[in-house]
Parts: structure tokens; sequence; C-alpha cells
């Protein structure tokens, strides 16, 4: 597992009630299997600030060995799932906050927890892999 910059991650990580709607614009996410997990403000609004975690405890544990003080200062929310490609753990960090323009909230994605790139090399290795089968087959 790596804590990322959610930036370098994602093509959108600031949702806002006065310019967003609730199921539009989205957030892509696209994991190191390939598959692509889109998220709008409705997602971040439910999770907001909660406890509940959709992943089992042993996978929670994991991302939380990962994760250091700094993520916790400075997010008050997290969201997470499970790639329904591959299978494996993913969590967002993000800031839920209120202000600016008179009744505007919104949040602000600024980490993800993932293994995309362990993702990557093993699915390199097993193209490999399977090279080396079918050539001697």
């Amino acid at each position: 597992m790596k804590v990322n910059l959610a930036e370098s991650i994602l093509d959108k990580v600031d949702f806002s009630n006065y310019d967003d709607w609730e199921i539009y614009p989205e957030a892509q996410y696209t994991c190191g299997c390939g598959e692509s997990v889109f998220f709008n403000f409705r997602h971040f609004r439910k999770h907001s600030r909660s406890e509940f975690s959709n992943l089992r405890h042993e996978d929670v544990l994991e991302i939380e060995n990962v994760i250091n003080d700094m993520v916790r200062t400075e997010t008050n929310s997290f969201l997470d799932f499970y790639c329904p490609g591959c299978k494996r753990p993913v969590r967002f960090y993000y800031l839920s906050w209120a202000g600016g323009r008179h009744g505007e909230y919104g949040y602000r994605i600024k980490y993800v927890v993932d293994n995309t790139k362990n993702w990557k090399a093993i699915l390199n290795l097993l193209k490999i892999i399977i090279r080396k089968i079918f050539r001697f087959s």
C-alpha cells in the first residue's frame, strides 16, 4: 500500500455545492488493473465525517498502518471501496469544509491509498510468464 497525492491519481479533487451538481461532474479513479471507478459530490457528502468503512477489518488495518499523522491531521473524512476489477482495497482521504460564499460547503480529496504500482508490476510479470508459456507450447 502507498499514500499518493490525489492530484497525481484523480482527474478532479475539488467539489463544491456552488460549482458542482449532485452527480456531475465526476472524479475518475483508474486502478492499475485498468478498471475505472467514478465518484461525484453525493458520494463524498454521504461519507463525510463518517467512521463507516466498506472494507474488511484486515484491509482497514493495513491502510491505517500506512498512513501517517499528516494524513490524519489534514483530512477529516474518508471513502473506501474495492476495485470492481481486481478487488483490491482503495481509500480516499478528504477534507470536508464549509465557508467561502454564504452556505457554501464542499470536499477536497487530498490522498489516495492504494497499491497500484504493485499491481502493475504483478500484471507485467504475468504477461511475461504467459508469453513464455505460449512460446514453449
